[in-house]
């Protein structure tokens, strides 16, 4: 597992797509990418989801149960 971070002034549709052309240009070679997300509605969001389909399954959205809060990191952060 390799963890890669980008920072954004927005996060949006628009940047959760941008990170995604960077991770698929950073791991080429990769022959499919596994995205654990939580169920926030930018990682849901309609624009998303069809870029994930044009990359022809080299992309694997994984989210987070609604109940696994725990998992999520950032809510420790603000906890």
């Amino acid at each position: 597992m390799r963890l890669t971070t980008e920072t954004y002034l927005t996060i949006n549709g628009e940047a959760i797509i941008d990170f995604l052309e960077k991770l698929q240009k950073k791991y080429p070679d990769i022959e499919r990418l596994h995205i654990v997300l939580d169920r926030a509605g930018y990682h849901r969001c309609k624009e998303v989801i069809e870029y994930v389909k044009k990359t022809s399954g080299k992309i694997n959205l994984i989210y987070l149960d609604r109940k696994s809060t725990r998992l999520n990191s950032s809510h420790e952060w603000i906890s």
